[in-house]
């Protein structure tokens, strides 16, 4: 790093490189020069490709990164010359096998006397070009770089024979059932240009990944498997080239590749209508309206999985029924149709508890009523559904729905859409991220650190919070991930709101909004609808009611309770500011009454906190504290940093104007206390609380 550091050249300044060199020649100085000096005689693939510099070591030198410089490649050939003619054909096998081979291994595709070959690898390792490792009994080259010219130097006829030699040895040995020791047949094979095992293998190596729920890495074998077929037709019969495409769609599906994995499975259905296998074609059907769902093209996801509903039920077919219809419920329930999403799920756990059934379907079954409860401002009876699925996917080692099941809880123990419970929200998100990174599960990392950081900023931490929405925010659109967008503009218009930062609040609302019209999806709108409101009503504009009340009719005739709810905060808070503090008692009113219902203690809180305030414009007194200090008593036990500075801000005028100053003062403290809080918690931040002084 050092050494790049001090160069002017910007070839040498690529992202990453220096770990890649660090990689690459082990700190070795002539062969980190040599390379150094290759880089900068071979010109711009730095600026072409920086990313090769963060590629995974491979076997074998990637066309995408330099060759070895002939002063290096011509140093090895020169210790390699000296060595005898009847070792040095052991040297080549040991550089087609690659790093770390053990004896029987080398012995194996040799096929040399024990003796004979054990004399000749003394013979290398005495010239320091093989080492071997005194625990493990395994054999190296000294420097890769070494393996790599020697690798270099075979032809290319030799190269391939070796290859198809170390592929057969290995083949019949007992590690064959593990992922590692497919990968390296698929390799071998593929070099040795045998491209139906090279083709097998790759299949079973990504079955092994997958097994592991190691995402990215099942896409790169199941890519690398398809570019073979393709390349070389006769390396898979058709049937086989068919589930190959249809591993990789739903491999793209959860590595948020969604574009891909529509053309994947509508190429396999194609092939299954041509064939008239209508239950196949069922089967492809759910999974390309996923698809499309996952890729927020609501439309298209319907009608494929309409049309698997109806070939389900003429099949008398009740599992895939309740399959089907909890992918429907999923799709309307993304759609902000939650009363359809409750009709689809009910009738589809009905059927799983009828059945009895404990796989897959009732995974999902369970899970699709949580979201329906969760949507509808319950969230304890979604948590119930959650923990249910969650159950049945760790007793069928699904981690994926387990993840999904995870980041769900979280999201219904946050405040203004859940229970208000921030510690079992974190804990839940953690335990969700966790699974998420571990397998590659990039389609469920979005949400999960949309909400993580929604808590951070909601317990006063909104310098991480800030950070963290606008990287996710990056990473989303770098994905295409339309939806989740939507949400990250939404949670970083939120933090700004809590900082009294209207105008920039309102500015993320909009941004959301725009992005949710051009890509015509209705998901979450209601709620950056309102919370647009509420920043422009705090900016001095009255005239937004109309659009609120708007969009609270939207949201109540699709049962969408949990977006209900801030609707019905952002008219009390609006009628308040108009003078209409009847109005805002009834709007308060409904609120509360929706937040009782679900258990809602954030929710309740806000409620209490409008009537207060519409209590103390009227000066009632005795109401408005009644209302205030449960509020307070709620936004302290919730840990709730800005509503507990409203609540104070309230109180305190409330204590002045009834006489009670010294109270007024304590309250004013608290407020100011707050304050300070958050101040210091944004000191090194670009973002700076606008909170006023509370009077």
């Amino acid at each position: 790093h050092a050494l790049l550091a001090a160069s002017a050249d910007p070839a040498l300044q690529a992202p990453g490189l220096g770990v890649w060199l660090h990689r690459e020649t082990e700190g070795h100085p002539f062969f980190l020069v040599s390379i150094l000096q290759s880089i900068l005689e071979q010109g711009s693939l730095a600026a072409e490709n920086p990313s090769a510099w963060r590629a995974e070591a491979l076997a074998f030198p990637p066309a995408a990164v330099p060759t070895l410089p002939e002063a290096l490649r011509d140093s090895v050939r020169s210790r390699v010359a000296r060595v005898p003619r009847e070792v040095r054909s052991i040297l080549d096998v040991a550089a087609v096998l690659g790093r770390r081979f053990d004896f029987d291994t080398l012995r194996a595709v040799t096929r040399e006397p024990a003796s004979t070959l054990l004399d000749s690898v003394d013979t290398l390792v005495e010239r320091n070009l093989l080492r071997e490792e005194e625990d493990s009994g395994l054999y190296d080259f000294s420097h890769d770089k070494i393996r790599e010219a020697v690798y270099l130097d075979i032809g290319s006829t030799r190269r391939m024979l070796l290859h198809r030699a170390v592929a057969e040895a290995l083949e019949p040995l007992a590690s064959s059932e593990t992922k590692e020791h497919a990968a390296r047949l698929a390799q071998h094979y593929e070099r040795a240009q045998v491209w139906t095992k090279a083709v097998t293998y790759l299949i079973a190596a990504a079955h092994h990944s997958q097994s592991l729920f190691a995402t990215r890495e099942t896409l790169g074998l199941l890519d690398r498997a398809v570019a073979l077929v393709e390349a070389h037709p006769t390396a898979a019969e058709q049937g086989v080239q068919l589930q190959l495409y249809e591993q990789r769609g739903a491999a793209r599906a959860l590595a948020g590749q969604m574009q891909g994995a529509v053309a994947d499975f509508e190429r396999v259905i194609d092939a299954a209508r041509a064939a008239r296998d209508r239950m196949r074609e069922r089967d492809l059907l759910i999974q390309l309206g996923m698809a499309y769902r996952r890729s927020d093209s609501y439309d298209r996801a319907t009608e494929c999985l309409a049309e698997a509903l109806e070939a389900s039920r003429a099949m008398h077919d009740d599992r895939h029924t309740a399959d089907t219809l909890y992918h429907l419920g999923t799709v309307a329930w993304s759609d902000c149709r939650n009363a359809e999403a409750i009709e689809y799920h009910q009738e589809a756990v009905e059927i799983c508890e009828r059945l009895k059934l404990t796989d897959l379907v009732a995974v999902q079954a369970f899970h699709g009523r949580g979201e329906a409860y969760f949507a509808d401002a319950q969230p304890e009876p979604a948590i119930e559904c959650y923990a249910r699925s969650i159950e049945l996917a760790q007793s069928i080692g699904d981690k994926s729905y387990e993840c999904e099941n995870l980041m769900m809880i979280g999201w219904a123990c946050i405040g203004y859409m859940g229970l208000g419970d921030y510690p079992r929200a974190a804990k839940n998100l953690e335990a969700g991220l966790t699974i998420a990174r571990a397998a590659d599960f990039e389609w469920h990392m979005g949400p999960l650190l949309i909400a993580q950081d929604h808590v951070r900023s909601c317990l006063g931490d909104y310098s991480e919070a800030w950070d963290g929405l606008n990287e996710t925010l990056r990473r989303l659109e770098a994905l295409k991930l339309v939806r989740y967008q939507i949400m990250a503009y939404n949670m970083l218009g939120y933090v700004l709101l809590d900082l009294n930062l209207f105008t920039e609040a309102a500015d993320r609302f909009e941004q959301g909004l725009q992005v949710a019209s051009d890509a015509k999806i209705t998901y979450w709108t209601p709620l950056l609808q309102a919370n647009l409101a509420i920043a422009r009503t705090r900016m001095g504009r009255l005239d937004v009611q109309a659009e609120l009340e708007q969009a609270l009719s939207f949201a109540q005739a699709r049962r969408e309770g949990w977006f209900s709810t801030r609707c019905l905060e952002g008219l009390a808070e609006i009628s308040l500011a108009r003078g209409n503090t009847g109005q805002c008692l009834a709007y308060a009113d409904e609120l509360l009454r929706l937040a009782k219902g679900g258990k809602l203690r954030e929710m309740m809180a806000r409620a209490h906190r409008w009537r207060g305030e519409a209590f103390l414009a009227d000066k009632a007194y005795g109401p408005a504290a009644s209302e205030l200090y449960c509020a307070a008593e709620l936004s302290a036990q919730l840990g709730r940093l800005r509503l507990a500075w409203d609540v104070h801000c309230a109180l305190a005028r409330l204590c002045g104007g009834g006489g009670r100053p010294h109270e007024a003062n304590n309250h004013q403290l608290k407020a100011q206390e707050i304050a300070a809080r958050i101040a210091s918690n944004l000191r090194g931040s670009d973002l700076k609380a606008a909170l006023p002084a509370c009077e």
